[in-house]
């Protein structure tokens, strides 16, 4: 009995140590480090108190979800912290009871900026949401107009593996003072952040440090807009600027080496080239600053000029013409060079001259003639079969149809069996047989049997 009392006291002060204290009359209700695995009811307290909670504190427990009922015991909260949790979920109707929400405090998570962890839905319904922590979380990605317009505040630190910024991110914080990137190992950040962060004309505070960023061309934006900011971050890269203060840094210093950008065209292959012709090469550089281009024909610098054209601010094309190619003069590798303080970068091209035309001429006329040859005796095969064919025709039409000639001792005697032969056709059809009634024949309508052997055969009518 004594030790079920015992136990009975254990578990009562166990229950009793996990729960948190009454919520007081108003304010913040702070329920910290209890491991608890969802938000707490305001238990203990009257409802009229529990309506008058603005700010509630559940940080340092074990929740993994915050779903649709979660704050709904809490309608007039305006601040709210769930830092370092293992929350993965939070869905959609989640905030769906607190609209009136100013300060969301997330930082130390698992959230995804996705659906089934962190839905872009989640937040639109807190549209007078002024701060939001999103630090320490492998988010993924930022989306296109993820954030509130109504946001003073926003916090993206540690976001560790690499953040990807879409495009139109941060586009409509018209209210925002403070953005921090700090300590996401960022090298660069994508172009279009210069015009969408360059627009907030609030901004008055911008967090850069703990990165590692490469101060080229790219970033030349973000120097002046640190500039403008008085942000104090320092370049990682290259080697001559390591440590140096990006607002410090004058423009001409953010300078990237160029960039061959049809360096493995097709074009740049082998090119044959029929002599007397004009052939073009063309070449396509990214730099920043421009540089100096030089074309070179093995290793020997061309002295002609070369025509240059600036493309964009950062991207200048040279063309190199040659006219009247000749074979031997102009055949070689060619190779166009852009350098800068930064580096240099070429691409080549191989040029063989010849007589190609004359040569495709010379063959096709030997093609044809050896074609009309083909064709000519092909004909002339055609024609002698056919010929031979109706001399046989006709030959042996001409034997089939003239009277055969008796023959009587190797001798011919045409005349009589001519006439022998005209008496036969007119006998009546039937069969022949010998006196004893063998070896019968057949007789046909045009035809009858040799003189020599008719005497040894009798007609037989056929009506027998």
């Amino acid at each position: 009995m004594g030790s079920l009392l015992l136990l009975l006291l254990v578990l009562s002060w166990t229950v009793f140590s996990l729960r948190c204290p009454p919520p007081p009359t108003a304010g913040l209700f702070a329920c910290r480090n209890r491991s608890l695995r969802e938000v707490p009811l305001p238990v203990g307290a009257p409802t009229k108190s529990r309506l008058a909670i603005t700010a509630l504190d559940v940080s340092d427990n074990a929740i993994e979800i915050l779903h649709k009922d979660a704050l709904r015991p809490y309608p007039a909260l305006t601040s709210l912290w769930v830092e370092r949790n293992v929350l993965w979920k939070i869905t959609d109707l989640a905030f769906h009871s607190v609209p009136g929400l100013e300060s969301l405090l997330l930082r130390g998570n698992r959230l995804v900026i996705q659906p089934g962890s962190l839905s872009p839905l989640a937040l639109l319904k807190l549209k007078h949401l002024k701060k939001l922590d999103l630090s320490d979380n492998p988010l993924g990605l930022i989306p296109t107009r993820f954030f509130a317009p109504s946001l003073i505040e926003v916090r993206l630190e540690r976001t560790i593996p690499g953040l990807v910024i879409k495009q139109q991110a941060f586009s409509g914080l018209h209210k925002l003072r403070v953005l921090s990137l700090a300590d996401n190992r960022f090298e660069s950040l994508p172009a279009h952040l210069s015009e969408e962060l360059g627009g907030l004309k609030n901004l008055q505070r911008l967090h850069l440090h703990g990165n590692r960023w490469n101060c080229d061309c790219h970033l030349a934006w973000l120097g002046r807009l640190a500039r403008r900011l008085n942000e104090t971050t320092s370049c990682h890269k290259p080697a001559a600027l390591q440590n140096r203060v990006m607002s410090n840094l004058p423009p001409r210093e953010f300078q990237c080496a160029p960039s061959a950008l049809n360096k493995n065209a097709t074009t740049n292959r082998i090119n044959e080239v029929e002599t007397g012709a004009t052939v073009t090469m063309v070449c396509n550089f990214y730099a920043e600053p421009r540089g100096r281009i030089t074309w070179y024909r093995g290793d020997q610098v061309l002295g002609q000029a070369a025509h240059e054209t600036m493309v964009t601010d950062t991207i200048v094309q040279t063309n190199l013409t040659l006219t009247d190619v000749r074979v031997g003069h102009d055949d070689g590798l060619y190779r166009c060079e852009a350098e800068n303080a930064r580096g240099k970068d070429s691409i080549l091209f191989r040029i063989k001259v010849g007589y190609f035309r004359a040569e495709s001429r010379r063959l096709i006329r030997v093609s044809g003639v050896m074609l009309s040859a083909s064709v000519g005796g092909g004909v002339l095969l055609v024609s002698l079969t056919l010929i031979s064919i109706l001399v046989y025709c006709y030959q042996k039409d001409k034997t089939e149809h003239r009277p055969r000639q008796a023959v009587a001792g190797g001798k011919c005697e045409s005349e009589p069996a001519a006439a022998e032969w005209e008496q036969q056709r007119a006998l009546p059809l039937g069969r022949f047989t010998d006196a004893a009634g063998n070896l019968p024949m057949v007789a046909t309508g045009t035809g009858g049997v040799r003189q020599a052997d008719a005497a040894h055969y009798q007609t037989v009518s056929t009506e027998a």
